[in-house]
């Protein structure tokens, strides 16, 4: 059949179709195949499909069972799950960690990028996952293995070098004995090797941040919000790197946020914009108010176009910001479990899901169904044998 319809648009209807359903097409013949697996199919699969199917990827824990889980959810405002997409979580934890879930570095092109450290090799281990099509990749290079890991502040970046096709792991490993630059690692998916330097491009003096930091990739770069400590006090901005030029930079925040604590600072992206959230809540659970101060970049890298989107206060605490919605709403979840929606314009809370896990265990991001690990990737049951 193949023979009378014209490649172009063989290609064209192919890269509309759920990432699920070409893995079998592959079968189909050896030119579909060749076409499925090719980088130019890969890539217009990614666009196409996705540019009429914005979903989320969410990460939650079902108490009920004591199993955790991820789902992908169409964007409305109900957020309703699509079908088939629940999952049982296919990873196995360290057996002498009390840390009972994995952590989120990032999700990109439809890879998730999970982190954790084993408690009694001090060994790192990256796991890339691509739920769509189950296929995994273990990163565990030696160099990865700094030892003596209570010394370490170490933070992670997961991004995509769109020149050469390749996805890439990056951390930067700071010594609490040191006051020096970091040591930066970057692990090449498509090549299969990592190197390490000692970089001179730093913008700050001394930088650090801690592990539930948020990072970001977007255009290009992965973003951090970092804290240069000086004399007096500190002042918090956002550090870049470039993905395919392997090179720092820095970009200064709004005015009303370079002081606040920032720890206490998020990034995110919204509407295609560089986003920060500012959230001030209670310690230690007591009751009190909380505040969220949410600003976006609407020019890349012009400071001067940071916008202000919310300056709200609450009498009480109203959970952690997960994500805001493309229609201006907020996903929150709090120090219960739960999972709410605030539409800001009605001004009150939608309940939405229960049963989640601690607060650092929920994740919600958006989402893109890819073919990534295609090739460089492994059945999940496969590779949870090796491990």
């Amino acid at each position: 059949m193949s023979d009378y319809i014209p490649e172009e648009l063989v290609f064209d209807i192919l890269s509309r179709l759920p990432s699920k359903s070409l893995l079998r097409f592959r079968s189909v013949c050896k030119s579909w195949c060749s076409l499925i697996s090719s980088s130019n199919f890969k890539s217009a699969h990614l666009k196409t499909f996705n540019l009429s199917n914005p979903r989320n990827f969410i990460r939650h824990f079902d108490l009920m069972v004591d199993k955790e889980y991820c789902s992908v959810h169409f964007d409305d405002e109900a957020l309703t799950m699509v079908p088939d997409t629940l999952i049982e979580f296919p990873f196995r934890f360290c057996n002498y960690c009390t840390l009972s879930f994995l952590r989120m570095i990032g999700c990109v092109n439809g890879v998730v990028c999970l982190f954790h450290g084993n408690c009694d090799t001090y060994e790192d281990k990256i796991i890339l996952w691509n739920p769509s099509i189950k296929k995994q990749l273990i990163v565990t290079p030696a160099m990865f293995n700094l030892g003596r890991a209570q010394y370490w502040c170490l933070i992670y970046g997961f991004g995509y070098d769109e020149t050469t096709d390749d996805f890439k792991v990056l951390r930067l490993a700071y010594d609490f004995r040191l006051f020096s630059t970091p040591r930066v690692e970057v692990y090449s998916v498509k090549n299969g090797v990592s190197r390490a330097w000692f970089p001179n491009d730093l913008p700050c003096n001394y930088s650090t941040c801690l592990d539930a930091w948020s990072q970001v990739f977007y255009n290009g770069c992965v973003h951090w919000i970092i804290c240069d400590y000086a004399i007096g006090g500190s002042t918090a901005s956002i550090l870049t790197f470039d993905m395919s030029t392997e090179r720092f930079g820095s970009i200064a925040l709004p005015k009303y946020l370079v002081k606040k604590p920032a720890f206490y600072l998020k990034l995110t992206v919204v509407r295609g914009c560089l986003t920060v959230i500012y959230t001030k809540r209670p310690r230690f659970s007591f009751p009190g108010p909380s505040g969220y101060i949410i600003s976006a970049m609407t020019e890349y890298k012009n400071t001067d176009s940071w916008a202000l989107i919310y300056d709200v206060q609450f009498p009480y605490d109203m959970g952690r910001v997960l994500r805001l919605r493309e229609n201006g709403g907020i996903l929150m979840g709090s120090g219960y479990g739960d999972l709410k929606f605030f539409d800001f314009h009605a001004g009150y809370f939608l309940d939405s899901y229960s049963r989640f896990v601690v607060e650092d265990a929920i994740y919600i991001g958006g989402y893109q169904e890819s073919l990534a690990l295609l090739d460089e990737g492994r059945p999940e049951r496969d590779a949870e044998q090796d491990e």
